[in-house]
């Protein structure tokens, strides 16, 4: 069965992919309810199926159908990173992901002015990894903030 996801007076873009439809929100600041806090975010959003339960604020990729995984420092050759959770989402259902821009969500205690990265099983770190790979998701702009950009993994 497929889910329709109908939104309303915003300036969207779809793109079908894989069979796959992947709405994307051109640079628009919404609110996004979660059980654990209010994420207040601005920049561009897609949407996918969860290909496995997925948790909010994690960083994803994309499977080989398209679906939303967690990205993983490990594995990070396999499945270009995509962005970061902004919703729980349970096997097969929407998972909202933000791609770019601004996030905040006051759970996380990040070092203001540092680089992000993408850790294990869809962790956000500010180690840097201790693997052959690191992929730079962003900068902390405060301790609850980050500037999602998405950097070229880098191969040591």
């Amino acid at each position: 069965m497929n889910d329709i996801i109908i939104i309303q007076d915003i300036q969207e873009e779809i793109i079908v992919d894989n069979d796959n439809v992947v709405i994307v929100e051109n640079e628009i600041e919404s609110i996004v309810e979660t059980n654990e806090t209010v994420v207040i975010n601005q920049g561009n959003i897609i949407h996918r199926t969860a290909a496995h339960n997925i948790s909010g604020h994690k960083v994803l990729s994309a499977a080989s159908d398209g679906r939303a995984i967690y990205a993983d420092v490990n594995t990070v050759t396999t499945s270009a990173i995509i962005g970061i959770s902004l919703n729980a989402a349970l096997l097969n259902d929407a998972v909202n992901i933000q791609t770019s821009g601004m996030l905040q969500h006051t759970g996380w205690s990040f070092t203001p002015q540092e680089p992000v990265f993408a850790g294990l099983n869809g962790q956000l770190t500010q180690t840097p990894p201790n693997s052959a790979y690191s992929a730079e998701i962003g900068v902390a702009l405060s301790t609850d903030t980050l500037i999602i950009n998405i950097h070229p993994i880098i191969y040591s």
